[in-house]
């Protein structure tokens, strides 16, 4: 569960800072 949160915390942040660079870098 622990791993498996964090996991899911990391593709959620990697998703938001891709959306973030593509908002800085059009």
């Amino acid at each position: 569960p622990a791993a498996n949160y964090r996991k899911a915390f990391a593709k959620h942040l990697s998703r938001v800072t891709g959306i973030q660079m593509l908002v800085t870098n059009p």
